[in-house]
């Protein structure tokens, strides 16, 4: 079981929990802008765990975040014990130029909630902040991009455009079939280990503000308010964890 109350106190929401859209949404929402997308243990070379105690201890009581496998399998599981239908899927991002990433290589969530179904995803980084409806052709927004889903052939696609520009763009393919966290093991153990791995080639940590996006990638700070981008170079390890610190409340061991 899942400790509730200091969950609620780690993403800062003081609602009252219900199996309700409004709930829905101020989870997801909270979720997003309090647990930073991070990669940092497979730098540390600490490794992950999808194991619920140990991602418990991990993103509550140590204040850390994760990626898609970690934090949206801890929501999900969050979600349930409070009382929603919430189905594992999985889908491949869409890289550029023309990539597309493999089975399992990203795990996203559906949620069944009376006549109305949401994808959540609150593990990939630079997404939408609040759950979109699971309705296909509509463009939806939040106070930073424009969303459409669009159903394919045995899949679903979501398409991202941000705010001020035309075009939308392929972000990821879901494949419909619920699944199982077990099903995400491979797939996680070699982002952790393949050389060809983005994550085991970059070391980032990125959380959107109210305003924009702080982000920590390799040898640079990047900070985004009102559409305007203000770098900072890392000048060695004291300063990247000094920034770690300040800046996204993640302390790592020494």
């Amino acid at each position: 079981m899942i400790d509730q109350q200091a969950y609620f106190e780690r993403i800062g929401y003081h609602g009252a929990p219900a199996v309700t859209a409004p709930c829905l949404r101020q989870l997801h929402a909270r979720q997003v802008m309090s647990v930073p997308f991070e990669d940092l243990d497979i730098h540390e070379e600490v490794p992950l765990s999808l194991a619920l105690p140990d991602l418990f201890d991990k993103v509550v009581q140590q204040q850390r975040g994760g990626f898609c496998y970690e934090l949206n399998y801890l929501f999900a599981s969050l979600l349930r014990q409070l009382g929603f239908e919430v189905t594992l899927l999985s889908a491949r991002i869409f890289n550029l130029p023309d990539q597309l990433g493999p089975p399992f290589d990203h795990l996203v969530l559906l949620v069944s909630l009376a006549s109305d179904r949401y994808l959540l995803d609150v593990g990939y980084g630079d997404l939408f902040i609040e759950p979109l409806r699971w309705t296909f052709g509509i463009t939806q927004r939040d106070q930073f991009h424009h969303f459409q889903l669009r159903e394919a052939k045995n899949c679903v696609e979501l398409w991202m455009s941000s705010l001020g520009e035309a075009d939308f763009e392929l972000r990821y393919i879901i494949d419909t079939r619920p699944r199982r966290i077990e099903d995400f093991a491979k797939a996680c153990h070699d982002k952790q280990h393949d050389a060809d791995s983005y994550f085991v080639q970059n070391r980032l940590c990125t959380l959107p503000t109210p305003k924009g996006r702080i982000t920590l990638f390799n040898d640079t700070f990047t900070e985004r308010i009102d559409g305007q981008k203000h770098q900072e170079p890392i000048k060695d390890e004291q300063h990247f964890r000094a920034i770690l610190r300040n800046r996204f409340g993640i302390v790592l061991d020494a």
